[in-house]
């Protein structure tokens, strides 16, 4: 068989789009989208992990802001409430928030612990430096009420204690003390320190809230970015996906739907041409499909010739031998003998070596056995796997006994290295079934087989590499 010219249809030859190259392109193409979308995701969740941060961290000032004010507002109501009532238990609670409880030092501390600016951080310090600066004055009003209602400085707070007033303020009578520790409290001095220390936290919340709100916006606006070029390659993505597809469908999907629709005509008898249309891959291989129909159509009709040959031994088929003895039938050409031949546990040498193997076998059989037999004095071929069959004309007991003979020996010379096969114990035997029609009516190539057959059978139950006549 002629092979097919396929020189020009190599990948890189001929005009048009490559399934390879098309494949490879959408395969980078989705690789550097995956990427991108990978990266420019992991860009939006940096900036919202920033703009979550900032808010956390906006809150915990204001929460600390809040605290450090209310603990400042709580020592105003306790030393407020002692100046008026002169109950010691208010002055406790003073220094017990003062030196234990600290709410003020705390809120600072958490303040600091932020991410401040520097001007941030001095102004939270000088927030507090303010409120501490009021200590002092409500030490004094302390202690004008404590020696007013006559605490001992032993019950007193050691800060109180430890505190003398000026001889002016001590020559007061104690009427006179509390009333001058309220005029204070609540005084004009004390009411505008309150009220700069309020000022100045609300100043230092107003700088933080500005501050984080700006970093907020560049933050938005950087995962606003990062989600605009998410989208936008995205969006391109499938766009290239999209045409990638209808390339696909047009160059590959396409063509193979017209391969499919062509080769129906195969089965409605009609010879058969695919389109060479499509990617270089789809119009080579249509190239190469006709040109090897077209052989495969020149081998069939030129198998159709040889169709009475076994195509493995090139030896008659069963076709041939059917003719050949239907004919000698018709013009009652008797006596006519008829042996069917059967190789030896072929199924386990098949199983054993290899079908390949046993094709040889069958072809050096198939060779021994048909050189016996004189073509223009009957005819030998091959009827189906293993078996074989001799048609004899004007034949006896004896020439088919002889016959027979001489093709058991025939096959016993058959070697391991006839049938390259690499062993040392290696045999090869068959047996052997014959009949002789001597006229009798009816008959007909399958009756006349079917007697060699039986025969056939009492060689291969009694031994087999033997020949038996059927009687």
């Amino acid at each position: 068989m002629k092979q097919p010219k396929t020189a020009d249809a190599h990948h890189g030859k001929g005009k048009g789009i490559s399934i390879r190259l098309l494949s490879t392109t959408l395969f980078l193409a989705t690789v550097l989208a995956i990427v991108f979308s990978l990266f420019e995701l992991d860009q939006t969740m940096e900036h919202a992990k920033v703009l979550y941060d900032l808010e956390q961290e906006r809150q915990t000032c204001d929460k600390a802001i809040q605290e450090f004010m209310a603990g400042s507002d709580y020592l105003t109501e306790q030393i407020q409430q002692f100046v008026l009532s002169g109950d010691k238990t208010y002055m406790d609670n003073y220094w017990a928030e003062v030196n234990t409880t600290k709410s003020r030092d705390k809120a600072v501390e958490k303040i600091i612990r932020t991410n401040i600016t520097q001007e941030e951080h001095n102004m939270a310090l000088a927030s507090k430096e303010e409120s501490d600066s009021l200590i002092n004055g409500e030490i004094w009003a302390m202690r004008m009420v404590a020696e007013s209602v006559g605490l001992a400085e032993t019950a007193m707070p050691p800060e109180v204690a430890g505190y003398r007033l000026e001889a002016s303020d001590s020559a007061l009578a104690p009427e006179e003390k509390q009333e001058a520790a309220i005029a204070y409290i609540f005084g004009p001095d004390y009411s505008t320190a309150k009220t700069t220390i309020r000022s100045n936290v609300n100043a230092f919340r107003n700088e933080i809230s500005n501050r984080y709100g700006e970093e907020a916006i560049r933050a938005l606006t950087k995962t606003k970015d990062t989600s605009v070029y998410l989208v936008s390659g995205i969006i391109v993505f499938f766009l290239f996906l999209m045409l990638s597809l209808i390339c696909f469908m047009r160059q590959v999907v396409s063509p193979l739907v017209g391969f499919s629709q062509n080769l129906t005509q195969h089965q409605e008898g009609r010879p058969i041409a695919l389109k060479e249309d499509g990617a270089l891959e789809i119009r080579h291989f249509a190239k190469a499909f006709n040109t090897l129909y077209a052989e495969v159509e020149e081998n069939t009709k030129r198998l159709a010739r040889l169709g009475y040959m076994d195509y493995l031994t090139d030896v008659p088929n069963r076709a041939k031998v059917t003719e050949y003895v239907h004919d000698m039938i018709n013009r009652e050409n008797y006596p006519l003998g008829i042996m069917i031949i059967d190789i030896d546990n072929f199924k386990r040498f098949n199983d054993t070596y290899g079908h390949a193997l046993g094709d040889k076998v069958l072809q050096q059989v198939a060779k021994a056995i048909c050189s016996v037999q004189p073509t223009d004095s009957g005819i030998s071929g091959r009827i189906c796997g293993e078996e074989f069959v001799v048609v004899s004309q004007n034949a006896n007991e004896e020439t088919l006994r002889k016959t027979a003979e001489t093709i058991l020996a025939n096959v016993r010379k058959i070697t391991a290295k006839d049938v390259k096969l690499d062993v040392e114990e290696f045999q090869i035997t068959v047996s052997v079934g014959g009949m002789l029609w001597q006229g009798e009516q009816p008959a007909d190539f399958i009756m006349l087989l079917s007697k060699a057959d039986k025969a056939l059978y009492v060689s291969k139950q009694t031994g087999k590499n033997k020949y038996t006549c059927y009687k």
